[in-house]
């Protein structure tokens, strides 16, 4: 009795110890004990890993009896000691003390997680070598050139993770394993509101939100008043600088500012150094929180915020007068300098090394102070000095970038000014504030080196919308004005214009000369740069520029950009690109980090059963795929609803109906088999991981795609599995929005034609894309592609696997990425046969659409055209390219293409669609609901609707040979409508 109540305490005191969210890993857990007490006492998403195929098929039927399989709970088999995750992405590896010794789980667990072996704990060691991003511009410093040596190539994905979007500002800060971003008071569409003035925490290693709480209520965030350690994140406002525990995002104490001696209390910039916090505090400035019920999802207006407004330097954003210095451990206020009267610091010209304190005095003097006890080193006030600094601009404007980007960089020898309000590029000395030498147009993001500058020029430096000074403020001038575009063109000299259209460079520079030393592509549009020791990561048109310091290389990172404000974020190890509010033509978005990695490929068949025979129906029913414009194979005259069968919890696919069979896998990674007279579930059939897209039938087999990497082909009688066939290179499981899934799924699905099974692998180009023909029986490989994952070897671009598979004009075709919107390969070789795209950046024209397998809530809608003879066109575009830009569902005159004629036309939103010659059948959100609709395409008349219980899934109308439709809906549910 004793020692059963020492065993429960002790698991106990484990359970208080462990992390209370991420991502844990449970090796052979045969009675699903431990798993249970897990999902019982922690928020943790567990990964269970058998080496028996019966226990993982007995585990999976379980969790997905309690509706957690795909949401919570993850299985997989392997039959030797390798756990099928990524490096460094649990938090905690639990090893059955019967599962033998597990080498492995030390590789899989993160840095600082813990391995827990016949209740002993190993915790894995933090490796040298890596760097954190402590300071909003890396360092106090300002210089956002990471030190991190672990973040080298060859990289592939980490994580990708939610939140996917959010509203303007943004800010990140990591360290110690954790990201810490926060976001600000600006909304100019709907979806981004859920995230205003919020911060959040996240694991560094898996992506998995650890914590969140409300930030002081329409504070403008984009500033240096963020700092992360280890232990605690520093958060300062206009009341205080909140000491947060990292862990669980409790404020432990505040620091506030006496205002009997600084001359007001808001914190406009913050550094930090050892114990101690060094702050700038001004007075109080324009707060407001701007909520949207805009219903688009890209773009917003750059300068409507009142509080950009510089009229007014006493409540100006980043403006303050004292200067102080606080001990962290005890509040105490260490020193404090205070300008006077009409003298503002601007925080946006603030740095530190490691021995000064250097800033502008706004139009009046440049200082530089010990940061020990405050006092002054050197001044400089003198007319050549101030010429130098030159004039405010406004900036603010997509071309040209923030008004509230820190625009004064240092490094122990060199000060440097530039950023989108500068006139000029300035280096200073560190030791006396002499100038060193400058150059007009100033709209760099620079990278210090020791003392080589890198300055990433603008690609479009003529804006859209140019400011002037305006007496004490500034006025607008319209480009559409062509006069005062050529009067702003002729003030180049003076420094007004940072270049003209297109003509902007990236430099090499000495920093001590100014000496050209190389010239680059520039970047594109306002995104920040930044470096780590082998490349500089910059925006480019669409996607990621990769700079090698080494060969001066050049690459693309296609599917994702910088986010604006943040750049990418280098720390742990890791590269990591986070969420904006620009919906641009990109592939992917949201939270995305890349770590080192490298792997051996083995794809090919793991699984083939003695017996390929299957057992025939006697009746085989030939399958009617969505958009076939056929004769009487919907409804006529009304929708009635003959069966419904509640199949899971999560996004079925659309189904496949054969044999009087309707197949539908779920994202739980279930396959279904439905009995089409009835709805009768007949049998189940369990992946690894989620079914995103459609089954496919032929010759008494069903075939499925899976998240896992997998194609799985079965018995359609009986759902015996035949074979099995790894298309994925390895074994190498990711968070991806909370999936557990391979780095390779096969999201796209499958297709099949004159007994070929063909397929595709992958998530993001750089990893690899692979695509095959397999042979339907036996699946042995016709094929393998390996290779169309690069295409440009010059630059590094491919094919990104992001849209659903289907076969035209005898070539296997899907969405492809930003690059390469329409990939093709021919059916008999292989060989991807779109044309290679050797630039830097997006072909002109590339109109890149989300894949809703990702993506559902920004992809929902379907796109369709059926011609009736050759002047009447039935069309609807619901592709969200960048923005939403849906148009109108309707029947056209086309003879005119020019000019058609509206027949009639419908403001629906439509996810699926099927049609005959006389009537489509159409499922369209309706506010916040989903309804089926029967219109006669005539003259659009409906003919009858009929409410649903949920959204359904893309695509989710299937046909069968009875005038009967089978729905696919979000909530799990699929509904057969018919006589």
């Amino acid at each position: 009795m004793k020692r059963y109540l020492l065993l429960i305490l002790l698991f106990a005191n484990l359970v208080f110890a462990l992390p209370q969210k991420g991502i844990a890993v449970i090796i052979n857990d045969v009675n699903l004990k431990k798993t249970s007490e897990l999902i019982d006492n922690t928020d943790l998403t567990l990964y269970l890993q058998f080496s028996d195929e019966k226990n993982a098929d007995a585990a999976r039927k379980s969790a997905f009896k309690k509706k957690l399989l795909g949401k919570r709970i993850f299985i997989n088999c392997e039959k030797n000691s390798m756990i099928s995750l990524a490096d460094n992405l649990a938090d905690v590896v639990f090893v059955n003390k019967n599962a033998g010794k597990y080498p492995d789980a030390l590789r899989v667990v993160r840095p600082g997680g813990t391995v827990i072996y016949k209740n002993k704990t190993i915790v894995k060691p933090v490796p040298e070598g890596i760097d954190e991003w402590s300071h909003p511009y890396h360092s106090p410093g300002n210089n956002p050139l990471s030190s991190d040596k672990k973040a080298v190539a060859p990289f592939m994905t980490q994580f990708i993770a939610n939140p996917k979007t959010t509203p303007v500002d943004a800010v990140t800060v990591a360290s110690g394993g954790k990201l810490f971003k926060i976001f600000g008071n600006k909304s100019w569409h709907k979806i981004h509101n859920p995230m205003l003035n919020t911060l959040i925490c996240l694991n560094n290693y898996n992506g998995t939100e650890l914590w969140r709480r409300k930030i002081s209520e329409g504070f403008m965030i984009h500033r240096n008043t963020m700092i992360a350690t280890p232990e605690n994140l520093l958060l300062a406002d206009d009341e205080s600088c909140k000491i947060i525990d990292a862990e669980t995002g409790e404020i432990l104490k505040e620091i506030v500012a006496p205002t009997n001696i600084c001359n007001d209390k808001v914190w406009k910039w913050m550094a930090k150094d050892n114990g101690t916090l060094y702050a700038l505090i001004g007075g109080e400035e324009h707060k407001e929180t701007l909520k949207s019920e805009y219903g688009d999802y890209g773009g917003w207006p750059w300068g409507v915020w009142k509080g950009y407004d510089f009229n007014n330097p006493e409540k100006n954003y980043m403006f303050g007068q004292s200067l102080c210095a606080f001990d962290i451990k005890t509040g105490k206020l260490l020193w404090y300098k205070n300008q006077t009267t009409n003298e503002y610091i601007d925080g946006r010209a603030i740095c530190m090394n490691k021995s000064n304190i250097f800033y502008y005095v706004f139009g009046e003097k440049m200082v530089a102070v010990n940061k020990t006890d405050g006092k002054n080193v050197w001044v400089k006030s003198d007319k050549n000095t101030l010429e130098a600094i030159g004039d405010d601009y406004m900036a603010q404007a997509a071309a040209q970038g923030f008004a509230t980007y820190t625009y004064l960089k240092c490094n122990d020898k060199y000060l440097v000014f530039s950023g989108p309000q500068r006139p000029y590029l300035l280096t200073m000395s560190t030791d006396n504030g002499d100038i060193l030498w400058k150059r007009k147009n100033g709209n760099y993001h620079v990278i210090l080196n020791d003392n080589i500058l890198y300055a990433l020029g603008p690609y479009r430096s003529f804006i859209e919308i140019h400011w002037e000074k305006d007496g004490d403020g500034y006025k607008i001038l319209e480009f559409t004005d062509q006069k005062l575009v050529e009067k702003m063109r002729k003030k180049e000299s003076e420094g007004l214009i940072l270049a003209k259209d297109q003509s902007g460079m990236s430099l090499k520079l000495d920093c001590q000369t100014g000496k050209i030393l190389g010239k680059y592509p520039p970047r594109s549009q306002c995104t920040r740069a930044t470096a780590s020791t082998e490349s500089i990561f910059y925006r480019v048109w669409e996607g990621t520029a990769v700079f090698n310091l080494n060969d001066e290389n050049l690459t693309h990172i296609a599917p994702m950009r910088p986010p604006c404000q943040d750049g990418i974020i280098i720390a742990d190890g890791m590269l990591h690109w986070g969420t904006w509010t620009c919906h641009c033509n990109l592939s992917l978005y949201g939270n995305i980090n890349l770590a080192n990695a490298k792997i051996n490929v083995e794809n090919g068949l793991v699984f083939q059963s003695k017996n390929l025979n299957v057992k025939q129906n006697n009746v085989t029913k030939t399958v009617v795929k969505e958009y076939a414009s056929a004769k009487n194979i919907i409804p006529e005259k009304e929708l009635i609803k003959k069966w419904t069968a509640d199949l899971s919890y999560l996004p079925l696919t659309p189904a496949v109906v054969a044999e009087d069979i309707a197949f539908c896998g779920d994202e739980a990674g279930v396959l279904h088999a439905v009995d089409t007279a009835t709805g009768k579930e007949i049998w189940q059939a369990f992946a690894n991981a989620a079914i995103f897209a459609a089954p496919a039938y032929w010759n008494g087999r069903v075939f499925v795609a899976s998240a896992d990497g997998n194609i799985y082909a079965y018995d359609a009688a009986d759902g015996r599995l035949l074979w099995k066939y790894q298309l994925a290179p390895a074994k190498r499981l990711i968070n991806v929005y909370g999936k557990i899934m391979s780095t390779w799924p096969l999201s796209g699905g499958l297709v099949v034609k004159d007994g070929i099974v063909y397929s595709a692998a992958g998530i993001a180009n750089y990893d690899g894309t692979y695509v095959c023909a397999l042979d339907a029986v036996s699946g042995k490989e016709k094929w393998v592609n390996k290779s169309s994952g690069t295409l440009s070897e010059k630059c590094g671009n491919g094919v990104s696997l992001q849209g659903f598979l289907y076969i035209k004009n005898n070539e296997l075709c899907f969405e492809g990425g930003n690059v390469y919107p329409v990939t093709k390969y021919d059916l008999s070789t292989g060989k991807c046969l779109n044309k290679v795209h050797d630039r830097i950046g997006i072909p002109p024209g590339s109109k890149a659409t989300v894949f809703s397998a990702y993506y559902p809530e920004y992809n929902p809608y379907i796109s369709f055209e059926y011609n009736f003879g050759k002047d009447l066109s039935l069309k609807y575009n619901g592709l969200i390219e960048g923005r939403m830009r849906r148009t109108g569902f309707g029947l056209y005159d086309v003879e005119n293409k020019k000019n058609p004629k509206t027949k009639w036309r419908l403001n629906y939103g439509i996810r699926a669609a099927i049609t005959d010659n006389n009537n489509i059948l159409v499922v369209k959100d309706d506010s916040d609901t989903s309804a089926v609709t029967l219109i006669r395409i005539q003259d659009g008349k409906i003919i009858n609707k009929d409410l649903l219980p949920g959204y359904i899934s893309k695509y989710g109308i299937t046909a069968t040979d009875k005038k009967e439709v089978i729905l696919s809906l979000q909530n799990g549910e699929l509904i057969c409508y018919g006589k």
